[in-house]
């Protein structure tokens, strides 16, 4: 499927960058057929994440061999910037936090345990709600230590 060019006001892209092989390719694309000050929003999993830093190779995010990429709040900006988009927003959230952290333990608890009962317990409803809210208080402090990165950008008029 060919878009016209200039024909889109604006790009939603939830968790589809970190699947790419060439995900600058893409971007020019969302360049080339966005209107001039059209948006573009990405959310994908943050490298520098809390959850990343403390969990290593348990970490959710890493998801391999599905995530291809793996971006930082600096590494997607610039990325985006080079793209040619500017007024690039950036900010990160926890608003999975109970998801993302609560699957990195159990994913470390399988491999201490080799069992998948780890998996299933971990994903208990008291578990998950206590992560969310040390995700939120964690957030409070480092505002770059969420799970997700979120960025807005727009195509210069």
């Amino acid at each position: 499927i060919s878009l016209t060019a200039e024909s889109i006001d604006a790009i939603y892209m939830g968790h589809v960058i970190e699947h790419l092989y060439d995900p600058r390719s893409l971007l020019a694309e969302c360049r080339r057929i966005l209107k001039p000050g059209g948006t573009l929003v990405m959310v994908t999993p943050n490298s520098q994440s809390w959850g990343h830093r403390h969990y290593l190779k348990n970490w959710r995010g890493l998801e391999t061999p599905r995530h291809l990429q793996l971006f930082s709040p600096q590494s997607l900006r610039r990325l985006t910037e080079e793209s040619g988009f500017s007024r690039c927003r950036l900010y990160t959230t926890n608003r999975s936090a109970w998801y993302s952290l609560g699957m990195s333990a159990a994913m470390r608890d399988a491999r201490r345990k080799a069992s998948h009962d780890a998996v299933v317990h971990s994903m208990i409803s008291a578990r998950a709600l206590a992560f969310q809210i040390f995700g939120r208080l964690l957030h409070a402090c480092d505002r770059m230590a969420g799970e997700e990165i979120v960025l807005s950008a727009h195509k210069q008029r």
